[in-house]
């Protein structure tokens, strides 16, 4: 028999167990230390010491994620609570076990794939302000987009690999556009799981 009272007790001990706390922190060590390697990347390549980043723009990455993790947070508790609620009308312990279970896994395989999309745009973002540094300096900068060139690309990440060469790289302040109207910004990943990279080269 589930009691009315289950949904409560474990939507409390979703949030005593700070669940979004920690992912967030872990998310945002990564987050950070991905920025900074994408400036230091630029620097080698560029052979360039650059000053201080604005932390303004490590601060928006860190609100920009902190709303992901709530979002997911949020919406693992209304999962939890829908499926406690349905289980209470007909008892079935069994059901709801496996319900419960499988919206966890479910949340874990989602908030892993946040991890890997957004460290990978953190060091993005550390190229392109790294970039931007150099721009600034006079140093003439053009970036183009590069795939990994098998067959699990999408679609919209080969448009932008084919529209987006060496030979045809753009003004590192310039949109990326893929060629099926699907992503358009200045730096990849272009969508969840994305493996491209952008270049930055000097002409």
């Amino acid at each position: 028999m589930i009691t009315p009272d289950i949904p409560k007790k474990v939507e409390q001990l979703i949030k005593d167990a700070g669940i979004s706390a920690m992912i967030y922190q872990t998310l945002m060590e990564s987050i950070t230390e991905y920025y900074y390697k994408g400036i230091d990347n630029i620097e080698a390549q560029l052979q360039i010491n650059f000053e201080t980043v604005n932390p303004r723009v490590l601060n928006f990455i860190k609100e920009y994620n902190f709303n992901l993790i709530k979002d997911m947070n949020t919406e693992l508790a209304n999962k939890l609570r829908d499926s406690l609620s349905r289980n209470m009308m007909t008892g079935d312990r069994k059901n709801m076990v496996s319900e419960i279970k499988n919206i966890f896994d479910t949340t874990t395989e989602r908030a892993k794939m946040i991890a890997r999309t957004e460290t990978a745009r953190a060091y993005a973002m550390g190229e392109m302000v790294g970039a931007n540094q150099a721009k600034a300096r006079g140093i003439n900068t053009k970036k183009y987009w590069l795939t990994a060139k098998d067959d699990r690309v999408c679609p919209t990440c080969v448009g932008l690999g084919n529209k987006y060469t060496q030979n045809k790289a753009i003004d590192i302040d310039k949109d990326f556009i893929s060629p099926d109207g699907k992503f358009r910004g200045l730096t990849y990943p272009s969508h969840p799981h994305c493996r491209c990279t952008v270049v930055y080269t000097v002409v």
